[in-house]
C-alpha cells in the first residue's frame, strides 16, 4: 500500500510539474510580447495598472453603496407592506365580527352596509400590499446578490490595487501584466491539453490496441525438435572443453591466462555481421581463450574487477536449435571444436506488432553452442501437457530478455486502464506461447510487474 500511494504521489507530482511548467512559459511569452510590443516602460505600465485598479475599485464601491442603499429601502417598504397587511387583517376581523342579521334586515342596515362596503375595500388593499411583498422579496433578493457580488469585486479590487502598489520589480510587473491579459486563455489551453492527453490514451486503450493485439503473433524461427537448457553458474566458474573456444568480455574475465593453462588471444568483434551492435553492447576487444590440450577441461573464473557481485546462467544451445538474445545481456559465448559462431538477424518490419513494440530487428545465436548470460536471469520453461493447449507467458517488455525463436510472439493491452493512465504499467505487455526457454530478468521498477501464466485461450482475451 505504501509503494502504491509513492507511485501515485510521484505520478501526481510530475503532471503537476508539467502544468506549472506550462503555465510558466506562457506567461514568460505573453511577459516577452508585452515589453517587446509595448514602448511604455515597466513603471509607466505600473501607474497606468494603478490608476485602473482605483478607477474600478470606485466603481464597484459606488455600486456597493447604491446596491445597500436599495437593500435597506426595499426592506423598509417590505416591513410596512407587511404592517398594512396585518392591520387589514385585524380591521376585517373586528368589521366581521360586528355582522349580524336582525341589524342587516331591522336593527341597523346602513351600518351594516357601511361595513360591508369597508370590508371590501380593505380586502383590495390587502392583495395589492400581498402582490408588492412578492415583488420586494424578489427585490430583495436580487439586490442582496447583487451587493454580494459588487462587495466581492471591491475585496477583489482592492487586493490588485495593494498588490500593484506593491510590485516594484519590471520583471514581476509584466509577469503580472501577462497573468491579467491572457491568464485566462492558458488556463483554457492547460485544460485542453489536459483533455487531449486523457482523449489521446482512451483512443490508444480502447480504440487501437484491441486492434492490433488481434493481429497475427510474429514466429522469427519454425518448429524446433531441440530446445536449449539454461543453468546457473555455480560459483562463477566455467568449464572450457578440450577443443573448445571462450570469446568473454574483458570485465567478465577473472582468471588470468598463466594460471588457467589456456592459449589467450583478443577476438576484436563478436561477429562481423553486427558490429555496430557489438561496438555499442560492449562485444569488442573480447578475450579469446582456446583449451588446446587434451587432458580434460579448465575452470575459467567469471567476476567483475571490483569484486561486484555478478549472477551468470549458462545457456546450453544444441545443434539444430537457436535462441533470441539481447546482446546486453551477452558476457560470453563457448564454441565446440572446429565450429564457429552462427549470428542470424531478423527484420520482422512489414507486421503492425513490431512498429507498436519498436523492437524492429531480432538477433538469434544458432548453436552448437554456450551462452554465457550475465545479470539476474531467471529462466522460464513453456512446455505444454499432453492433450491440452499451448501454454502462454505474459510479461512486461524490459524483462525479456531472450526466448526460443520457434514461441509465437504478440504484444498484449495492458490490464486495467487506470494503471496505464498512471503511467504504472505501458500500453503493451508481451505474450509468448508455445513451447521453448524465455530467459526473464528480475528486476523492481515501476513497470516490474511480473510474470503470469495464461492459457493459449485466455491470452487472447
Amino acid at each position: 500500500m505504501r509503494a502504491f500511494f509513492i507511485r501515485s504521489g510521484s505520478w501526481l507530482l510530475r503532471k503537476l510539474a508539467f502544468c506549472a511548467l506550462i503555465v510558466a512559459f506562457g506567461l514568460g511569452v505573453t511577459a516577452a510580447w508585452i515589453w517587446a510590443h509595448e514602448p511604455a516602460d515597466a513603471q509607466t505600465h505600473r501607474l497606468a495598472r494603478i490608476i485602473q485598479v482605483a478607477d474600478l475599485r470606485d466603481h464597484f464601491q459606488w455600486e456597493r453603496d447604491t446596491y445597500a442603499r436599495q437593500l435597506a429601502d426595499f426592506k423598509s417598504e417590505f416591513t410596512l407592506q407587511e404592517a398594512r397587511v396585518e392591520q387589514a387583517d385585524k380591521i376585517i376581523a373586528t368589521l366581521r365580527g360586528l355582522e349580524s342579521i336582525w341589524d342587516r334586515w331591522i336593527g341597523n342596515p346602513a351600518q351594516q352596509k357601511a361595513n360591508a362596503e369597508q370590508i371590501v375595500r380593505l380586502e383590495e388593499l390587502k392583495r395589492g400590499a400581498s402582490r408588492r411583498l412578492v415583488e420586494l422579496r424578489d427585490l430583495v433578493t436580487a439586490t442582496a446578490g447583487a451587493l454580494e457580488a459588487a462587495e466581492a469585486n471591491l475585496r477583489r479590487t482592492r487586493a490588485e490595487l495593494a498588490e500593484v502598489e506593491q510590485v516594484r520589480s519590471p520583471v514581476m510587473l509584466y509577469l503580472t501584466e501577462s497573468w491579467r491579459r491572457g491568464g485566462s486563455v492558458l488556463l483554457l489551453v492547460l485544460g485542453v491539453l489536459v483533455a487531449a492527453s486523457i482523449l489521446e490514451k482512451l483512443f490508444l486503450y480502447h480504440g487501437l490496441a484491441p486492434v492490433i493485439v488481434r493481429g497475427r503473433p510474429v514466429r522469427l524461427a519454425k518448429h524446433q525438435d531441440l530446445v536449449a537448457e539454461a543453468s546457473v553458474i555455480e560459483g562463477a566458474e566455467v568449464a572450457l572443453w578440450p577443443g573448445e573456444r571462450l570469446l568473454i568480455k574483458r570485465r567478465f574475465f577473472k582468471t588470468p591466462s598463466a594460471d588457467c593453462g589456456l592459449a589467450r588471444g583478443v577476438r576484436l568483434l563478436l561477429s562481423w555481421k553486427i558490429p555496430f551492435t557489438c561496438l555499442i553492447c560492449g562485444l569488442g576487444g573480447m578475450i579469446k581463450l582456446h583449451n588446446r590440450s587434451a587432458g580434460g577441461g579448465r575452470q575459467v573464473a567469471l567476476g567483475q574487477p571490483d569484486g561486484a557481485e555478478t549472477n551468470f546462467t549458462l545457456i546450453d544451445v544444441p545443434e539444430d536449435a537457436s535462441m533470441i538474445l539481447r546482446p546486453g545481456f551477452l558476457a560470453g559465448v563457448i564454441t565446440p571444436a572446429n565450429k564457429s559462431l552462427a549470428v542470424r538477424y531478423h527484420w520482422p518490419l512489414f507486421r503492425w506488432q513490431t512498429w507498436v513494440t519498436r523492437e524492429f530487428r531480432f538477433l538469434e545465436f544458432a548453436g552448437p553452442c554456450r551462452l554465457i548470460v550475465a545479470g539476474n536471469i531467471r529462466p522460464e520453461r513453456l512446455r505444454a501437457p499432453l492433450d491440452q493447449a499451448a501454454p502462454a507467458l505474459r510479461i512486461d517488455q524490459e524483462v525479456l530478455v531472450g526466448f526460443t525463436p520457434s514461441l509465437d510472439y504478440q504484444p498484449v493491452r495492458a490490464a486495467g486502464f487506470w494503471r496505464y493512465y498512471c503511467d504504472k504499467t505501458p500500453l503493451f505487455a508481451r505474450l509468448l506461447s508455445g513451447t521453448g526457454l524465455c530467459l526473464l530478468q528480475e528486476k523492481t521498477g515501476p513497470f516490474a510487474s511480473g510474470t503470469s501464466r495464461l492459457s493459449a485461450l485466455a491470452s487472447k482475451s
